[in-house]
């Protein structure tokens, strides 16, 4: 019994160590970043940010706070073209 558990504990540790070795672009670029990153990409303040924030897309609230996810932001920044707010 007890070598049943430990075998299914290093194929456990295989597969997490295989997984977190080959992580997908798309879970790199999905972060949640402070709104300074999106007023630096934007070339506007924080303070407007928090301003508008219920119109745009790319700004999420976690707990209490603000993050920007970052595909979000750069798929928005993809359709605007260019055309910044």
């Amino acid at each position: 019994m007890p070598e049943k558990s430990a075998r299914k504990l290093e194929r456990l540790a295989q597969e997490l160590r295989a997984q977190h070795g080959r992580k997908s672009s798309e879970q790199t670029d999905n972060r949640f970043l402070p709104l300074t990153y999106a007023a630096e990409r934007l070339s506007i303040s924080k303070s407007w940010l928090y301003k508008h924030h219920r119109e745009l897309p790319f700004i999420i609230r976690i707990g209490g706070r603000m993050k920007v996810s970052r595909k979000k932001l750069n798929e928005w920044m993809k359709q605007k073209g260019g055309s910044m707010p």
